[in-house]
Order: structure tokens, then C-alpha cells, then sequence
């Protein structure tokens, strides 16, 4: 075993020195762990830009409320956060969700009270598959008529 440091100096000399020793350590284990890791934290996860509207997830969940808020337009970004209009804190991205604009409500001149909710296509044909009419509190408690409308 070594002697043991007779001075102050050379305590502080002992204590560099293990400090450096450790660093170096640390930086080598911390290139071992990146070289594993399967997600590279250094890269976008999101496909976000500056200028698109988000809805922001609510922290608390209360029962008949919405539970997202906006939208609201990105002003700022990093690798895992962002930064929405009219919102104080910085919000990680996985409690966002991109604004769906090709969405239109077609209402029907012979049953005005069913709206239809359809996806807009590129090609413009209408796909009856991809439309959605909104469910009736009738059909919803009714078996009978659910099963005449083909539910």
C-alpha cells in the first residue's frame, strides 16, 4: 500500500488526479451506453414544423371535458419539446397532435340533422367507405333500429 499524503498539497494533487481518472472513465462508459442505446436522442422524433397547428393533450382528465386544447401554432422547437402559442411551458412532443385538415362535414338537404364526416381524397371520388355518418342517441339505444340501418 502507498504512504499516506503528509501535506495538504499533496492531498489536493491525489484529488485531481482521481478526478481526471474519473472523467475519463465516465466519458468512455457514456460512449459504451450511446453506442447501445436504439433510439439516438440527438435526432427529431416528430415530425413537426414551425407554423403547424397542434391540439395539446390536458394534464388533468375531468369526465365530459375535452381533453385536447387548441389548436394552437408551433412558434419554437427543440429535439424533444415544443413551444405552441398562448401556452406558457414547454411541451414534450408526445403530448401533441397535428391538426387534421382534410376533414369536411357534408349535411344532407333531405336529413339536415346527419351530418356526414368525410375524409377529403386526392382524386376527389367519393369513397363510402372512408365516410362516416354520426351516430343518433336512437340507433345507440335501439336495437331494432340499429339493425335496420345496417349497424
Amino acid at each position: 500500500m502507498g504512504d499516506l499524503p503528509h501535506s495538504y498539497e499533496e492531498i489536493g494533487e491525489l484529488t485531481e488526479t482521481a478526478v481526471i481518472i474519473l472523467g475519463t472513465t465516465f466519458q468512455a462508459l457514456n460512449h459504451w451506453a450511446r453506442e447501445r442505446l436504439l433510439i439516438i436522442l440527438t435526432t427529431e422524433d416528430y415530425s413537426f414544423r414551425l407554423g403547424d397547428l397542434v391540439w395539446v393533450k390536458e394534464w388533468n382528465f375531468q369526465p365530459l371535458k375535452p381533453l385536447w386544447r387548441g389548436p394552437f401554432p408551433i412558434i419554437l422547437s427543440t429535439p424533444t419539446a415544443v413551444k405552441v402559442a398562448k401556452i406558457m411551458p414547454w411541451i414534450h412532443h408526445r403530448r401533441l397532435k397535428p391538426v387534421a385538415t382534410n376533414w369536411e362535414c357534408i349535411s344532407d338537404s333531405t336529413k339536415p340533422l346527419r351530418p356526414t364526416l368525410r375524409k377529403k381524397t386526392l382524386t376527389g371520388l367519393e369513397d363510402r367507405r372512408k365516410s362516416a355518418p354520426l351516430r343518433s342517441y336512437q340507433k345507440l339505444t335501439n336495437p331494432r333500429a340499429a339493425e335496420a340501418s345496417g349497424w
